[in-house]
């Protein structure tokens, strides 16, 4: 009698299968076209950050503008003070040589 031996075959058969089935299943993928709406987005986002970082250099041109008014005005307003001063003191000198003028005047009527 002849034994035939079938295990061997489908073992055979399975074996090449599962290595084509694995094979193909560590291929990496095939690159996909790229997705408008991803596009897109990603687009959409790279200008607000632009548009964020623009802000921000509005912001601090502001800021220093502002700081430069303000230093300014801080000047103007001392150079104002310091003429009031000047002001103030020649009032007081007229004032005193005024004074000084009537007191040489009584003293030298009435003398």
């Amino acid at each position: 009698m002849i034994k035939f031996n079938l295990r061997i075959r489908p073992v055979k058969i399975l074996t090449k299968i599962t290595n084509n089935k694995i094979e193909q299943l560590m291929k990496p993928p095939e690159p996909q076209p790229p997705d408008p709406m991803v596009q897109e987005i990603l687009m959409s986002e790279v200008k607000l950050k632009q548009a964020e970082a623009m802000k921000g250099k509005a912001e601090a041109m502001r800021v220093k503008v502002e700081a430069m008014l303000k230093q300014q005005e801080l000047s103007t307003n001392q150079q104002a003070q310091i003429e009031d001063i000047k002001k103030v003191i020649a009032d007081t000198q007229l004032t005193n040589a005024k004074a000084a003028t009537e007191i040489n005047k009584m003293f030298n009527n009435g003398g």
